[in-house]
């Protein structure tokens, strides 16, 4: 099992829901304190997110994980606003985190959020 999640942060420098892709599947977008689960066979599997800009998605970020039998494995997600310039007007820069973190840490951090569908 994979869980992919998105911290709850605040809502001030939260960029947009990344779009997710776990195992070659689709999974939707990743709301903040959110998370999306995918069973996949033992063996190497990649989750990729991609950044949202104007709710279209573009620049791909992946991690290759190893499912091993009877444990979940868990990949942290963020899409967090990284810079903003008010030149010629306001612009925004985000940038999306990836990240596979043990399985304590993970188990810990999904507690209390909601399975995105």
């Amino acid at each position: 099992m994979i869980y992919v999640y998105r911290p709850l942060t605040s809502v001030f420098g939260r960029g947009e829901d990344p779009y997710v892709t776990i195992a070659g599947e689709r999974m939707g977008r990743l709301r903040a304190g959110g998370y999306f689960k995918k069973v996949v066979p033992i063996g190497e599997h990649r989750v990729m997110v991609q950044q949202s800009v104007l709710l279209l998605p573009t620049w791909p970020e992946s991690v290759d994980v190893a499912v091993a039998s009877a444990t979940g494995t868990y990949v942290k997600v963020d899409q967090r606003i990284t810079g903003v310039e008010f030149d010629d007007g306001a612009t925004a820069t985000q940038q999306v985190f990836i990240e596979e973190v043990p399985g304590y840490t993970g188990q810990n951090e999904i507690l209390g959020m909601r399975e995105n569908t």
